[in-house]
């Protein structure tokens, strides 16, 4: 299930931004926005895969 949730906050992160990118390329304000919130969309996604890393490998050492 966590999976399905990173993939679909992955897709959604790069969708913002693709869509960001377009409006700021026809000169709506809005762009930055989109761009700004798809960043921190895909930010968020990659800081959880890290963490979840980090406890596994504190996980294994500790066994």
């Amino acid at each position: 299930m966590a999976l399905v949730l990173r993939v679909v906050s992955a897709s959604l992160g790069i969708l913002f931004l693709v869509a960001g990118v377009a409006d700021v390329m026809r000169r709506t304000p809005w762009g930055f926005l989109g761009v700004i919130g798809g960043i921190l969309v895909l930010l968020g996604v990659v800081v959880d895969l890290r963490r979840d890393r980090r406890e596994r490998r504190a996980e294994r050492e500790g066994d």
